[in-house]
This record gives C-alpha cells, structure tokens and sequence, in this order.
C-alpha cells in the first residue's frame, strides 16, 4: 500500500467524523431551538384561551394572543427581547393579557378599538440631597415673661321668666345610672338653657334612654320618678326641687291669701 492511499484513508475517515459530530450539533441546536420556542395558544368554542409559553419572546406571545383573537395592536419600540415562562388554561383574553403585561412589566391603553401596548416607566429615586440645612438662629426667649392681669368683667344677672314655649325643645340622651346633676348639664348643652338642681336633692341616679323628646316630656319622665318638681324661676332658669318644696310653697301662699282676705 502505497502512502498516498494510506493518507487518503485516512483523511475521509476524519471527514466522516466531522460530518457526524456537525450532524449531532445540528439536532442539538435545534432541541434548544424548538425548547425556547416552545409555545402555544389556543382558543375554544366559548373563547377562552389557552397559553404555554416555554420562553419565547414576550413580543411573540403578544402576537400571537392578539392575532388569534382578532384584536389590533400596536407594539411601542420600546418593547425589547424578553423570555416569558407561563401556563395559563380557560381565561379570557383580558386575564391573560393582563397577566402578560404584570410577568414583562408591561403596560397597555386602548384607543378607538387599537392596544398600545408599552414598557412600564420605572420612577427614578432621587438621592437624598447630603447638604444639611443650616439652623435658623433664634431669638432670645425673655426668662420672665411680663403678667399680664385679665380683666374682670362684670357679673350680669338675667332676670325674669322663661317662657313656656322653651319645654318645646329637643334632647337626646343614652345613659344608665347617671347623676341627676350630670344629666341637667347635658340637658343645659342641648337646648342652650340653663338647669338648676336644688342642693337638697340627693346624688340620685338615672336611667336616661330619651330619643329626640321634648325637655317637658323628659322633665316629666324624671320628676315623676324621683318624687321630683320643676319651676320656672325669676333668674331665667328652671330648677328641679322636691317635690315638698313646691307644696309647701304653695301651702304658704293660700296662707296669705287667707289672712289678706280676712
């Protein structure tokens, strides 16, 4: 055998080799290929879709959702290369164009029937400015401040009669065992009119459940129950005294009367 039909061997068996390992490259570039590329959507009879995107181009899967479902679109330049991985099975096409949108940080506004589909603008943080601030200068408090004396103002004594017509108003109270005094201060801020107890009624205490009623309907509810009476006095108020009181004032009176006539 001669040497230049050995080297001829020799050479075609290496080129044998070389198309082999090129062949099996080839298959596994395509694997990889077809795994990257791997996806799907579909949609049924109802409309719903269907989606398995292996990671493939999220500019792809947007393509494919809006052109199987007949949609116009519009994908802004700044929409780059992306790899999107999801599986989504039976949702509308709202859900999974929303949920396209929330995996690429995308975003997307419709106008006259058209999907501007864009990138979701990060704001960006300011950095804390490092100057720090300079300090007001302050003045010098006085340590002592000057008294200042409030006026007094004289006293003004109301005189007369209330009328009537004032029972009229309305109060409203929710109170379990609360003190009679209590309850005609609160009594006093609902109608602006001013309430008296007599100091020789006891601490009683009351149960107030009265819903917009009248004073005079409350008046009555509490005097009645206690044993109690109320006037209208010449200082423009109205007390609550005992019961007693009044008889005996009324005893005192006719008295009077009695001897004025004889």
């Amino acid at each position: 055998m001669t040497m230049a039909g050995t080297r001829f061997r020799i050479a075609k068996r290496a080129l044998t080799m070389l198309k082999r390992n090129l062949f099996s490259v080839i298959i596994l570039l395509s694997a990889g290929f077809s795994f990257g590329q791997g996806s799907a959507i579909t949609k049924d009879a109802g409309g719903m879709i269907t989606i398995s995107s292996r990671g493939n181009d999220v500019r792809m899967v947007v393509h494919d959702l809006f052109t199987q479902n007949g949609k116009n679109y519009i994908l802004e330049s700044g929409v780059k290369y992306q790899t999107l991985y999801l599986s989504l099975s039976g949702v509308e096409f709202d859900e999974a164009l929303f949920q396209i949108c929330r995996l690429a940080d995308l975003k997307f506004d419709v106008q006259n029937g058209i999907f501007y589909i864009n990138k979701v603008v990060k704001p960006v943080e300011k950095k804390p400015d490092s100057k720090v601030p300079a300090i007001p200068e302050l003045e010098p408090i006085d340590p002592k401040p000057a008294k200042v004396e409030p006026k007094s103002l004289p006293k003004v004594e109301l005189k007369g009669t209330l009328p009537t017509s004032v029972l009229a108003k309305r109060v409203n109270t929710r109170y379990e065992k609360v003190n009679i005094r209590y309850l005609m201060a609160e009594f006093s801020k609902q109608t602006g009119l001013k309430l008296e107890v007599d100091p020789k009624i006891p601490e009683y205490k009351i149960d107030a459940y009265l819903i917009n009623t009248s004073l005079k309907y409350a008046l009555d509810l509490i005097s009645n129950a206690a044993g109690l009476r109320y006037r209208f006095t010449d200082r423009m108020t109205i007390e609550i005294v005992p019961a007693i009181s009044l008889l005996s004032e009324a005893n005192n009176t006719k008295k009077s009367d009695t001897k004025s006539g004889h």
